[in-house]
């Protein structure tokens, strides 16, 4: 809906480090086989908040604005239409605490038009 690009068939660890844009470093699980590709989106469409490092072999290859080389997208904020996609899953059981709370902190800002 957003206009990005899914690639199937990822293979990623049960858990991994994420940063986050402004900088943080946050434990969360990984169990999906996709991800998403902002490649052919412009700047002004999305807002890239969080990050894995180059986790499989189809890395993302960057927007030429942000430089984010070698990353996958984690978490992103699409502005046309209000959403928010988060990859990883805060809402299975084995997901750390830090996950769960930035996911629901990012959840409360959507909520409050903050993002």
């Amino acid at each position: 809906m957003a206009g990005g690009t899914l690639i199937q068939h990822q293979s990623h660890p049960a858990m991994h480090s994420i940063t986050t844009n402004d900088g943080k470093k946050i434990l969360v699980n990984s169990t999906h086989h996709q991800r998403q590709c902002l490649k052919h989106l412009l700047p002004d469409e999305y807002n890239l908040l969080a990050w894995a490092q180059a986790l499989s072999p189809y890395s993302y290859e960057g927007d030429n604005n942000n430089n984010f080389e070698e990353k996958e997208v984690e978490v992103c904020y699409y502005n046309k239409i209000n959403a928010l996609a988060i990859q990883f899953h805060p809402e299975m059981f084995h997901c750390p605490l830090q996950g769960k709370e930035y996911a629901l902190n990012l959840v409360n800002k959507l909520l409050k038009k903050e993002l």
